[in-house]
């Protein structure tokens, strides 16, 4: 009996893996917003010893039953296939290089093609039997637990170590007394790319509030942001500092490697440009989402407001799902699930982010037109997939088929509603705005996942890399583009040369950037060509081909 018990046991397991494995791995609770010990764990629990319990009483019951033994071993293998699917999506998480492969097109048609022609090449041979079959998998399940033991004490390990209070934000700084004068009010759209927003949008889209922006703006048409994640890119953007890798270790901590110093440090360890903006005497805040800033920036923040990044289904139920819910949750983790409409994980994730967004535009909205802010960080997660826009309907609407383009849309309606309301509240005038984004559109990574589709098929042979860089200063109102290639790690520097009234004009933030890329980047000049030959940034970062020359005239 204790056999079949462990066998039932190891079953109910397998198909919540997902979350154990989440748990065990403990850099994943530095994206959640709330405990997973109170939002997850008693639906998880209660779910496997339903199935459990269930499994254990059919299997009773048909051993007393001989006859209907053949159907009833063919009934487990078909079972099995979802807890096979969890795992096996569990199991891919743990290696980078499998990851990739499986987010490649081709594989899962090949490997369902592979299963197809082994299953067949079997039964022709009669090579394949069920009750044989239907055997090996229960030493299979009941052989796991070895492995299963491991997980689960790594997540109990997790669950322990932290407690409800390290999932709640730190103490705000206290307000300072308004200062009046100048403001920054810094949006980054996660994900927005220079090319569609403006020199290479799709035929008959239009994107007035950004064209607004950009007529009375500094705008670079070939900026590149520090990193192609938002791991690595904000913290690179807010420390002015190039963070090479990053390293989550729970909920309040992300331990980083920076180009400037050796070792791993603390983000919080580090100066920032809230830290800068504070001495200078600024109340600062932020409403953003992805990093955990309540629990990791607040030292320098008057006001902060955070929504958590897209978890996996199941690790935490962030709307609150009722407990018979639970399944469909676990079901949208299994692999091929996303291509399966009813059934695909968008329809999770969709509804998560158009909430949160929705939320979080509320407080971006309040922070942008509160005068006693002098620099408010509004990180907002448009363009960046999953579609949560219809663009036909002008409206959110999380069960819509939209794509890039379509939060794009949304990107610049969100832009265009922050302006009001700091128009509303009389203070675009004396308001520097910078909008940009912390990388560009990533095809590569998106192509092969559920959601895409063919108007993003249609775009995705554009080099969408650069993103949006538009600066709007107080007192200007002409247009100056900038066109030479540059890292967007400046933005900090200019965020402080604004406040501190350095920076007044465009050729001011012209002089900036060719003064903090000089130490960055080698430029060779192949005069007989009387052309530029490609920048190379130094160590790690990626080298980069510049859609236009770098001005040897800029850079002196």
């Amino acid at each position: 009996m204790l056999r079949r018990i462990l066998v039932c046991a190891a079953f109910a397991t397998w198909c919540f893996l997902n979350f154990w494995m989440a748990l065990a791995d403990r850099r994943v609770v530095y994206f959640l917003r709330q405990d997973p010990g109170r939002t997850a764990l008693a639906a998880v629990l209660a779910w496997e010893a339903l199935i459990a319990l269930a499994m254990f009483g059919a299997w009773e019951f048909l051993r007393r039953r001989p006859r209907d033994r053949g159907w009833a071993d063919g009934l487990f293998l078909a079972l099995c296939v979802f807890p096979s699917g969890i795992a096996a999506a569990a199991l891919i998480r743990l290696s980078p290089w499998l990851t990739g492969i499986v987010a490649m097109r081709w594989f899962w048609p090949a490997a369902v093609l592979a299963v197809v022609l082994a299953v067949a090449g079997a039964a022709r041979r009669r090579a394949f039997s069920i009750h044989r079959t239907a055997g090996r998998m229960r030493a299979v399940l009941l052989w796991s637990w070895p492995a299963l033991a491991v997980v689960m004490f790594q997540s109990a390990a997790t669950l322990v170590r932290y407690s409800s209070s390290d999932y709640a934000d730190s103490p705000l700084a206290a307000r300072l007394p308004a200062r009046p004068g100048v403001r920054v009010v810094w949006i980054i759209f996660d994900e927005a790319s220079e090319a569609l927003m403006f020199e290479h949008r799709p035929a008959g889209m239009s994107f007035p509030n950004f064209d607004r922006l950009k007529s009375e703006s500094f705008q670079a048409t070939a900026a590149f942001a520090p990193a192609n994640n938002t791991l690595l890119s904000m913290p690179s953007l807010i420390t002015g500092e190039h963070v090479v890798a990053a390293r989550p270790d729970g909920p309040g901590d992300l331990r980083i490697q920076i180009r400037s110093r050796p070792g791993w440090l603390r983000w919080t360890a580090l100066p920032n440009v809230f830290d800068a903006a504070r001495e200078a005497g600024f109340n600062t805040a932020i409403a953003g989402w992805y990093h955990p800033y309540g629990r990791l920036l607040t030292r320098s923040l008057t006001e902060c407001f955070w929504t958590p990044t897209g978890i996996e289904p199941g690790v935490e139920d962030a709307l609150n799902f009722p407990f018979p819910d639970r399944a469909w949750v676990q079901a949208t983790t299994l692999p091929l699930a996303g291509h399966i409409p009813l059934l695909s994980p968008l329809r999770y994730h969709r509804r998560v982010r158009a909430r949160d967004f929705q939320n979080l535009m509320d407080h971006a909205a309040e922070l942008a037109a509160d005068p006693a802010i002098g620099l408010a960080l509004l990180h907002l997660p448009v363009p960046h997939q999953p579609g949560i826009y219809d663009r036909a309907k002008g409206e959110i609407d999380a069960d819509a088929s939209s794509g890039y383009i379509d939060n794009l849309a949304l990107a610049d309606r969100s832009f265009g509603e922050l302006r009001q309301k700091m128009e509303d509240a009389g203070l675009w005038e004396r308001t520097a705005v910078i909008v940009s984004a912390d990388h560009g559109w990533r095809v590569s990574m998106w192509r092969s996942l559920p959601g895409w589709t063919a108007q993003d098929e249609a775009l995705a042979s554009m080099d969408a890399s650069a993103v949006p860089v538009l600066v709007k200063l107080p007192g200007e109102s002409g247009g100056f583009v900038y066109n030479p290639t540059f890292d967007t790690i400046v933005t900090r520097e200019i965020i402080v040369g604004i406040l501190e009234r350095r920076i007044r004009s465009a050729r001011d933030i012209e002089e900036a950037i060719v003064h903090a890329q000089a130490p960055l980047r080698a430029v060779r000049w192949e005069a007989n060509q009387g052309r530029c030959a490609t920048p190379v940034l130094e160590e790690d970062s990626v080298v980069r081909k510049p859609s236009i020359c770098v001005s040897l005239r800029s850079r002196s």
